[in-house]
């Protein structure tokens, strides 16, 4: 796995020596952290400079920055890549691979470590590392058009809020992150738990609360699905009807 790496490593910066057409879209998916080997690294923030700077990145350019020390290393990286052509792939084995390599080094780490604040900051980190995606996507406008048509021949499925005038609107799609607004008491939370509800009915939904206890959302979401008056139940006055449509809704859930 160690020469994986490191075979992905020297081909990224091959791949930009022998191609520096490549530079702008190569430097937004990547970053200094990707790479394990101290020289590779200063050879991609030397590329980074000189990209800033408006000058062209190749060889000369990045030996100039480098220093004549680092000819060998250049030379190198570019024998193990005679083309630019599977520069993404990889990129995206680098990626992977210093992933990997930083998990080994915190779980190293977590095996010998003496409090639980620090276990919990090592598991953040390694949450952080396990959550990282490319910064930047960069497509073409041929690349954009191909995708628009080829999307404009299948149905999609939005997510459904449950409310006509929301769902012909909003255009929700899964993954998208929305916030509810209003004044404290305003009925957010009767709202969401609402909504919640609806999805349910075809998707897994979680519901997730810092200030209002189970019991609580549990007797508004009772109250909104079997249409129960939310006072009755605070106050331990349900009616028989009110009881029946309950358990009803129980045996159905």
């Amino acid at each position: 796995m160690v020469k994986a790496t490191l075979d992905a490593e020297y081909s990224v910066i091959g791949c930009l020596l022998v191609d520096p057409s490549i530079a702008g879209e190569m430097l937004y998916r990547t970053r200094p952290e990707d790479f394990t080997v101290p020289e590779l690294r200063t050879v991609y923030n030397a590329a980074v400079k000189l990209f800033g700077a408006g000058r062209p990145v190749d060889a000369v350019t990045i030996r100039g920055v480098c220093g004549a020390e680092y000819n060998d290393l250049l030379m190198q990286c570019m024998d193990v890549t005679p083309t630019s052509f599977g520069w993404r792939t990889y990129i995206s084995a680098m990626q992977e691979q210093t992933r990997v390599t930083r998990l080994r080094a915190l779980a190293a780490e977590l095996a010998e470590v003496r409090t639980s604040d620090k276990a919990r900051d090592l598991l953040g980190q390694a949450g952080e590392i396990l959550s990282e995606k490319n910064r930047t996507q960069v497509v073409t406008m041929q690349q954009a058009l191909v995708q628009f048509f080829s999307e404009q021949g299948e149905k999609r499925r939005f997510l459904s809020w449950g409310f006509d005038k929301l769902d012909r609107r909003l255009y929700t799609d899964y993954g998208d992150f929305v916030i509810v607004a209003g004044r404290p008491s305003a009925g957010k939370t009767a709202l969401a738990l609402q909504m919640a509800s609806h999805m349910g009915r075809q998707d897994k939904v979680g519901f997730y609360s810092l200030e209002t206890s189970t019991a609580k959302l549990t007797n508004r979401l009772v109250a909104s699905r079997c249409i129960i008056d939310f006072g009755h139940i605070n106050r331990r006055e349900m009616t028989p009807e009110e009881w029946e449509r309950a358990a009803k809704w129980k045996k159905k859930s």
